[in-house]
């Protein structure tokens, strides 16, 4: 009855140990899941960081492209003004000039007495209305200049 109860014995020990070992092998097995939960949803996690990553660069990337483009329109905006404003200055100097000629002119003419009275009327009559047309006005038309390649009139002419 020993050998007997030293089986039953050895038996229940061995079942205990199996029993101890099911249960460490479940628990590791669930272990194993949840860790592998974990890393897929940190994976998950690296993957939703990386694209967030992706598209804030291909934002910023077209950011600097609108504010380039911005910047060169601003720059062709600028040259434009600046161009605007040298001429408008250019012809401004010009209007000056002439002025200050004609206003020469007329002083010439009425300083020459009587005799130049009806020159210096008819100068200030045609300056006036150069001054008051337009920009664009061909009054008073140009007058007569040979053409800068042509011959002077008195150049002899080859045949």
């Amino acid at each position: 009855m020993a050998a007997q109860q030293q089986v039953a014995a050895a038996k229940h020990v061995a079942v205990e140990q199996q029993s101890v070992a099911s249960a460490k092998e479940a628990a590791a097995a669930h272990a194993a899941h949840k860790s592998e939960e974990a890393a897929s949803a940190a994976r998950a996690q690296a993957l939703a960081a990386a694209q967030a990553a992706v598209n804030a660069q291909a934002q910023l990337a077209a950011a600097k492209a609108r504010a380039a483009a911005a910047q060169k329109i601003a720059a062709a905006r600028e040259a434009a003004a600046a161009r605007a404003i040298h001429s408008a200055a250019h012809k401004e100097a010009a209007r000056l000039q002439n002025a200050d000629l004609e206003a020469v002119k007329l002083s010439v003419l009425q300083s020459s007495g009587a005799a130049g009275a009806a020159g210096a009327a008819h100068h200030a009559a045609t300056a006036a209305a150069a001054a008051l047309s337009p920009p664009w006005s061909p009054w008073p038309a140009p007058t007569w200049a040979p053409a800068p390649w042509a011959p002077a009139p008195w150049a002899p002419r080859w045949p």
